[in-house]
């Protein structure tokens, strides 16, 4: 039997969200990101759920730097196979300046303003199922251009514009 008999379109349809696997886009950029620090898991804060199990904010945000900028990603994580079921939602970043830092910009999710209206749908839709991990980081420069990398190389769902922080230029031979 098909799996298709289980499901209606329509409970598919709204849950439904645009993944592109382009291994020429992953190395393409891939090239900008080789030995970088971003690339070991070791250099991310552990996983954490954004909203407790009872619809609650996350005491664990509190753990994060306040001292640092970084990257932060919002994904998804499935319960049947919560090892293998992940798919990034959202990319950020958070400068460190006096008014900004990891923490505070990771916090600034839990009131998100009514305009920005596919994060406001991101969380309506998945809250529960929502974790996040954070690259600290005190470069903002760094900062700037590992976040573009990352959504230039993912093109994940909720981030609408896809920063122009780095300039690449397309491969030219030289002969």
């Amino acid at each position: 039997m098909h799996y298709r008999a289980f499901v209606t379109i329509d409970e598919n349809s709204s849950y439904g969200l645009t993944y592109y696997h382009n291994p020429l886009r992953w190395e393409k950029f891939m090239k900008y990101l080789n030995g970088n620090p971003i690339l070991d898991i070791n250099n991310w804060t552990p996983e954490y759920k954004f909203y407790d199990e009872n619809g609650k904010k996350s005491t664990l945000i509190n753990q994060l730097p306040n001292d640092k900028g970084g990257i932060y990603i919002f994904y998804l994580k499935g319960i049947c196979l919560p090892f293998f079921e992940n798919y990034i939602l959202y990319i950020g970043k958070a400068s460190i300046t006096d008014n900004e830092n990891i923490r505070s910009r990771v916090k600034s999710y839990y009131n998100v303003p009514k305009n920005r209206y596919l994060i406001t749908e991101m969380f309506t839709k998945w809250k529960d199922y929502i974790y996040c991990r954070c690259f600290p980081e005190m470069n903002n420069e760094r900062i700037s251009e590992d976040e573009s990398l990352l959504i230039k190389t993912i093109l994940p769902y909720y981030n609408e514009d896809i920063p122009d922080k780095i300039s690449v230029q397309p491969d030219i031979n030289a002969f």
